[in-house]
């Protein structure tokens, strides 16, 4: 995984200001590359196009001692933009994977933190559904893989 140069990241403050002043759209913050294109497509297959995506590694994240990986980042992150805008309404998810308690004990809920139901993006793909979605994406020529038998054979 690429991260960006240190002067290409945006910091928190913009992002805080952009929740402060542009309260239509929301922001939503992965822990990575994987998790965001996975988050994008899922809202854009629903329709959901005021959604803007990023991934933690799009911003300067002070106090991070990179021990925790992008999970402590993340969670820095969120910490940090409810210490400033602590009103719960504002419009900005922070996705971790559920594993987080195990990385970073005792972590201080936080109401822009949403967990997902897995210990990541990844074992979401063993849902048939998913599956099937994914390979109608990415597998040629479409019907060459029949996902029911896939899922059985896993």
């Amino acid at each position: 995984m690429s991260t960006p140069a240190r002067s290409s990241r945006r910091n928190i403050g913009e992002l805080v200001a952009r929740l402060k002043f542009e309260r239509a759209d929301y922001d939503l913050i992965t822990e990575g590359r994987f998790d965001r294109m996975v988050t994008r497509w899922f809202l854009k297959s629903k329709g959901k196009m005021r959604f803007s995506v990023y991934e933690v590694d799009d911003f300067e994240v002070p106090g991070a001692t990179g021990e925790g990986g992008c999970r402590e980042r993340l969670c820095l992150l969120a910490d940090v933009v409810y210490s400033q805008l602590p009103d719960p309404d504002i419009a900005l998810i922070c996705i971790i994977d559920r594993d987080i308690e195990v990385v970073i004990p005792g972590a201080a809920p936080n109401p822009f933190v949403l967990f997902t139901d897995g210990c990541d993006m990844q074992s979401l793909f063993f849902e048939e559904d998913i599956l099937e979605r994914y390979i109608e994406l990415y597998v040629q020529p479409p019907g060459a893989v029949r996902v029911s038998e896939l899922v059985a054979a896993i």
